[in-house]
């Protein structure tokens, strides 16, 4: 899944820069989710390095001028400065959530299921797509870098 990621396709697209980061060498090594990251990155408050296991309900958070490129799931993040995500526990419910965008911007790329994305202002269902998000207090902004939205709330 980390294909436009690693082609640098979405490099190119508005609002889909990598924010400093070489997409177009990524190549993620078996058994590391995260691939690159830069400045002051947490994981469940506690600073990474590229080998820790990131999993689900864990809240990934960057700093200033700081980034992270992860994998979990066959999905791919780009996580910019100053952001917060959490990723969800895991549910047998039909439609899964790939993660909560609680502040900041990420750029990512999913696998080909139904799936949701939440803001504390939207929540975006998606079905493989890659998306750009950028989330303050009372605005989401959503760009689809390729793909369709199934539904924007």
């Amino acid at each position: 899944m980390v294909y436009l990621l690693a082609t640098g396709t979405l490099s190119g697209m508005a609002g889909c820069s990598s924010g400093g980061t070489n997409a177009s060498s990524l190549t993620l090594p078996a058994g590391r989710p995260i691939y690159k990251f830069s400045g002051d990155v947490r994981v469940n408050g506690e600073s990474v390095t590229l080998s820790p296991l990131v999993k689900a309900g864990d809240l990934i958070e960057t700093f200033d001028e700081s980034y992270v490129i992860y994998v979990v799931n066959k999905d791919a993040t780009i996580l910019r400065s100053n952001s917060r995500l959490e990723l969800p526990q895991v549910t047998t419910v039909s439609v899964s959530s790939a993660f909560e965008l609680q502040k900041g911007k990420a750029l990512t790329v999913l696998a080909s299921r139904k799936t949701q994305i939440t803001t504390p202002s939207a929540i975006v269902g998606i079905r493989g797509t890659g998306v750009y998000l950028e989330v303050e207090p009372e605005l989401t902004y959503v760009c689809t870098c390729y793909g369709e939205l199934s539904h924007l709330c």
